[in-house]
């Protein structure tokens, strides 16, 4: 077996290797492995954690416990009304779901079901829902874990919805 010497000696006839192996060179790429590793590990991209609205408005589907139309004004109409019979809007079949990275899907009244985009507005204050028949933007009046009112100042119209039982 060869001695250190000899390894040596096959290691410097090597021109690649001893130009490589240069002290100074050695130092050098050592320091750009360690900053290489310092400013990935300082990079990383932590995700926000979810706003506590985020949370409750994609936690589980909505369903309507009341509906009004014309709201705010002296013909406002209580349309619908979860458990009365005599509604004059029938929701029943209603449901809306909000994904956490912005997509929704809605059942509506006639079992049609539609997709498309949500975001929060204001400082989620407010949504705003991009589908096929148009964009809507909605006041959140109550958000919470079990409750979802909102306002629709362009159509005059107010929600209270409830989670799917």
């Amino acid at each position: 077996m060869p001695g250190l010497g000899a390894l040596r000696k096959d290691l410097h006839s090597n021109s690649e290797l001893s130009v490589l192996l240069k002290p100074s060179r050695v130092k050098l790429l050592t320091c750009l492995i360690i900053l290489s590793i310092v400013f990935k590990s300082g990079c990383k991209k932590d995700t926000p954690p979810a706003s506590e609205k985020l949370k409750y408005l994609t936690s589980k589907a909505w369903i309507y416990e009341e509906y009004f139309t014309d709201y705010g004004l002296p013909g406002s109409t209580l349309a619908y009304k979860l458990g009365r019979t005599e509604n004059s809007m029938d929701l029943l079949l209603n449901k809306i779901k909000f994904n956490r990275k912005g997509g929704y899907w809605e059942i509506r009244e006639t079992g049609e079901e539609m997709a498309g985009r949500w975001k929060f507005l204001n400082n989620e204050t407010q949504t705003e829902v991009v589908n096929i028949t148009g964009v809507y933007t909605a006041n959140i009046i109550q958000l919470d874990a079990d409750h979802l009112v909102w306002y629709d100042p362009g159509s005059g119209r107010y929600a209270k919805m409830i989670h799917q039982r």
